[in-house]
């Protein structure tokens, strides 16, 4: 299975991100190749011996140093995401004129749903393979989408929560944490590679959509605590895989550095949507 073939993970295609690591580090147009080239060169130019093993010592340097300011960056990103998010959240939950307005005004929420379709698509659309929309790769536009995509997440997600009880939300919150950073760390130090099951993690996204279609028209306590289970199972899998993505130089398929927001934004889906299957699944066993 090459990068092509990988379906998007929320409406829009990866395939113009995603990469086999190979033909990436080929590409001569790549940064990272370009600066340690040109600094080999240089090096050379200065009284160095021109050795390929040198040479390669320097291009391996320079892939680790990008590599690590390139996760930094994801990182710090998706640290301002959530925080950001958190703050709503405790606002809906908190402080009850806003919560009482939000549950009277329930088409703010579909609302919502509306423009993170229409956000989503914009920020995905490709015009073909390997040709991705300017808006996630030029500043401030990428900024400003990723600012407007974390605001919408947030006001759903402060509107779900504050459906549920304040000891739920703390509960899920903690556990949420504390997997998200077992997995992070897992999926770094692991030496399973998980960034080729793209396809299959699609698919599983796919049944488990059918799946809550399925439970809108019969409810049940049970049948939805499997569905919320299930999700979460398969949201922690896509965290992995998009944890994965970012090890640029030591999986199969990667996220190039150039496309930081896609990584920052995939990372954070797939932790609020963990949030939200947890938070689902605790709300539905203390209504026993």
């Amino acid at each position: 299975m090459d990068g092509d073939q990988l379906g998007g993970q929320y409406g829009y295609s990866e395939r113009a991100y995603l990469t086999p690591d190979d033909d990436y580090n080929r590409e001569k147009s790549q940064n990272a190749y370009e600066y340690s080239e040109a600094f080999a060169d240089q090096s050379i130019r200065l009284g160095l011996q021109k050795t390929q093993a040198s040479k390669h010592i320097v291009v391996v340097t320079f892939r680790l140093y990008f590599r690590d300011n390139y996760c930094l960056q994801v990182y710090c990103l998706l640290f301002i995401q959530l925080l950001i998010t958190c703050g709503i959240t405790a606002l809906f939950i908190f402080v009850k004129p806003i919560q009482e307005f939000i549950h009277q005004n329930m088409w703010m929420y579909i609302l919502g749903i509306v423009l993170l379709l229409i956000v989503t698509v914009i920020m995905g659309s490709v015009v073909e393979a390997r040709q991705v929309n300017v808006i996630l790769r030029e500043i401030p536009y990428n900024y400003i989408c990723l600012l407007i995509y974390t605001l919408i997440m947030s006001f759903m997600v402060g509107t779900i929560a504050s459906y549920f009880k304040v000891s739920a939300v703390m509960i899920a919150f903690g556990i949420v944490s504390i997997v998200a950073f077992v997995i992070t760390i897992f999926s770094l130090q692991t030496k399973m590679d998980f960034t080729s099951q793209g396809g299959l993690l699609l698919g599983l996204l796919g049944v488990l959509m059918g799946f809550g279609f399925f439970c809108i028209f019969f409810y049940n306590r049970i049948l939805y605590i499997v569905y919320a289970s299930i999700g979460a199972f398969i949201f922690t899998l896509y965290l992995i895989y998009n944890t994965q993505l970012m090890m640029w130089g030591q999986k199969r398929y990667a996220i190039s550095p150039e496309e930081y927001i896609f990584a920052t934004l995939n990372l954070y889906s797939d932790i609020v949507n963990l949030f939200i299957m947890i938070l689902e699944i605790i709300g539905l066993a203390e209504a026993r």
